[in-house]
């Protein structure tokens, strides 16, 4: 046995990859040499390279750790394994191991190992330091429970509250996102995240294991199923969002709203680890802010599949999960409502209603609805000359979700999304691209960020159209797209955490408002005209469809410009003045409203007879609007000094001026 005074010294944090060991023990009794060879295997795991990196032991401490007569000891406790191995008893096998390494921590090694798995998950700065000691003990007891845990998927039936059925390389290499889903598989691995999901299990009162699993197992079944029916579902995003949704749960801190920040968190952790397609539907995974006919149907899945993985708590305060239809899963959500208005208990109806119908569509098609492996294909309907009224409006629903599953699949999927841009490049019909901006006008909200930003990209182009309208819209729509980039997908935040999607909002307004004001020099004029007179049309937008507390963030970059006057070309600022039109005066504050003023009071000197004309039709709107603000004394003054003897425009803007002022 061990020399429980002796001491391993240690440090580091990296992670380990290893593969499922190979197991046919079928439940049998094993033998001393089998379980040697488990030892072996165990010891070889443990030695490899990076693992002794990452945990700061050396080989000499791992063949110490991996005393061979304390596991033969030990082990005919676990194996063979014929039930779900317990965390606790491969903790009670680690404990001698685990006393090698020092002191156990305060809260105790299983509790510890879980909070550092979540750490793995969530780096926290405070954590690390304060617990970096004990991090090879953590990392050491997850790598043994990794082990078995595999051997047990190996040995035990599949389990749908329990097992994650992922697809394997050969199938999933047949979707576009088969690159995020082998990373997330290989990240499962590494991060040790089924590991933690098991502790989560057994240190808390909350089964976050059993509903992921859940969601994915519903997800999977009917996903197939779609996927068996000619629908166009990438089953590797499916399956990578349903087993990641829930992951933000685990890093949300003590005392943090966990059914309101997880979905910030999941949406992290993905874009932490490049996964944005799938963290797009990881993320978003809750759709009362949103319209399901206008969801992917990858997302719709999800969504579905959430609803109906439910979970109660028994008397002992510990959750029970159950896998229910969507009619008793609405009815457990409305029970468990409070402070319900009549608005949003429709919205929730509305919502079910959707899904309801989605529902029907997957069972006409013969998806397993009822996941009991007896799917029901319903009988074709007749003609549609002999269909009664309720069988019309059935076709007309299905129809209709069939017409926005293809829509979207376009409109979601990476190739298929570069390809519909491209084609809207090429097109040469004006009403054809009319055509293509209205579905991106219709569907970009649920596009992820970076969709959305090949769709500015691609409306910036259009700026430069031949066709007037074709400008006007395109750039109303860009306006939109900015304006609206998070709708819908904003997420609830920690008080502590900065909003990322908003800084990459105003990040891409910055952006855009210098490609407008000041477009590429290799342009010809005439194009730079044609984008430069879109400014105001795109203000106009942004100023309609931003919420309220992001437009004056909005504001602010814009106005920033009108600092800039001594920079500026006569076509920079002729376009900035020629925007004064279409600002919203109600909404500026009065150091706002001095900054435009002062602008044109400064451009009123321009050599450029253009600007000068812009300039003074500013003061025109200035002083109509608020007359008594200080700055209209300085165009006062400038008006009255300037000469326009033989200049109509001048002389009756001078008029309109004067008389605004008193």
């Amino acid at each position: 046995m061990y020399n429980k005074q002796k001491t391993v010294p240690y440090s580091g944090t990296e992670l380990l990859i290893y593969a499922i060991p190979n197991s046919n023990q079928g439940g049998t009794g094993m033998s001393k040499k089998q379980i040697r060879q488990i030892i072996t295997d165990l010891t070889e795991k443990l030695c490899r390279k990076d693992f002794l990196e990452k945990s700061g032991l050396s080989k000499k401490n791992i063949l110490m750790l991996m005393n061979k007569e304390h596991w033969e000891e030990q082990l005919i406790r676990l194996i063979p394994i014929k039930k779900r191995v317990s965390c606790r008893l491969v903790f009670e096998i680690c404990e001698e191991p685990l006393a090698l390494l020092g002191r156990e921590p305060e809260e105790g090694w299983m509790k510890f190992t879980y909070q550092y798995a979540c750490h793995i998950l969530y780096p926290d700065a405070e954590f690390s330091k304060e617990t970096d000691r004990f991090s090879a003990g953590a990392l050491f007891y997850l790598e043994i429970l990794q082990y078995f845990f595999n051997m047990e998927r190996e040995i035990l039936p599949y389990d749908p509250l329990y097992d994650f059925g992922f697809l394997i390389d050969e199938e999933a290499g047949k979707f576009e996102t088969y690159e995020e889903y082998k990373r997330l598989k290989e990240t499962f691995i590494k991060e040790y995240i089924y590991e933690m999901m098991r502790l989560n299990a057994d240190v808390t009162p909350f089964r976050t294991l059993e509903h992921i699993a859940g969601v994915h197992y519903v997800a999977m079944t009917v996903g197939r199923g779609l996927w068996e029916a000619g629908v166009p579902i990438d089953l590797a995003l499916t399956s990578g969002a349903a087993a990641g949704h829930d992951l933000g749960k685990f890093g949300c801190k003590p005392n943090e709203r966990v059914p309101y920040l997880h979905y910030y968190y999941t949406n992290q952790w993905f874009n932490n680890h490049s996964m944005e397609y799938t963290g797009h539907i990881a993320a978003n995974h809750s759709t009362w802010d949103l319209e399901p006919e206008n969801l992917s149907v990858e997302s719709l899945v999800l969504i579905y599949s959430d609803f109906r993985v439910k979970q109660s708590r028994g008397e002992d305060g510990r959750e029970i999960t159950y896998i229910s239809s969507l009619d008793e899963a609405f009815n457990v959500i409305l029970s468990k409502l409070d402070n319900v208005d009549e608005t949003k208990l429709n919205r929730y109806r509305f919502v079910y209603s959707k899904l309801h119908d989605f529902e029907d569509y997957m069972r006409s098609l013969g998806v397993d609805v009822g996941l009991d492996g007896h799917p029901v294909k319903r009988a074709p309907l007749p003609d549609i000359s002999l269909r009664n009224t309720e069988q019309t409006i059935e076709s007309l629903v299905f129809m209709g979700i069939e017409h926005n599953i293809e829509i979207m699949h376009r409109m979601a999927a990476e190739r298929q999304f570069g390809n519909l841009l491209e084609a809207a490049r090429s097109e040469k019909s004006w009403k054809n691209v009319r055509a293509y901006l209205n579905i991106f006008e219709e569907y970009f909200t649920y596009t992820n960020d970076k969709q959305k930003e090949q769709t500015l990209g691609f409306l910036y182009e259009l700026l430069m159209h031949r066709e007037g309208d074709i400008r006007a819209q395109a750039g109303k729509l860009l306006g939109h797209v900015i304006a609206r980039f998070n709708a819908g997908y904003r997420k609830e935040r920690p008080a502590d955490m900065p909003d990322i999607a908003e800084a990459r909002v105003m990040e891409l307004w910055n952006e855009y408002l210098e490609m407008i004001i000041r477009p590429d020099h290799k342009l010809t004029v005439q194009q730079k005209r044609r984008i430069r007179y879109n400014l105001k049309v795109v203000l106009d937008s942004v100023v309609e469809y931003a919420g309220a507390a992001d437009f004056h963030h909005f504001l602010h970059a814009f106005l920033k410009w009108y600092e800039r006057g001594e920079e500026l070309e006569p076509g920079e600022a002729f376009v900035l003045l020629d925007t004064v039109h279409f600002m919203p005066f109600e909404l500026f504050s009065e150091e706002e409203l001095g900054r435009v003023g002062r602008f044109a009071i400064y451009e009123a000197d321009s050599k450029e007879a253009e600007v000068r004309i812009a300039a003074w039709r500013a003061f025109k709107l200035i002083t109509a609007y608020q007359p008594s603000h200080p700055c209209c004394k300085d165009i006062a003054e400038c008006v009255m000094e300037t000469t326009v003897e033989g200049d109509i425009t001048m002389t009756f803007l001078q008029y309109r001026v004067l008389n605004n002022l008193g």
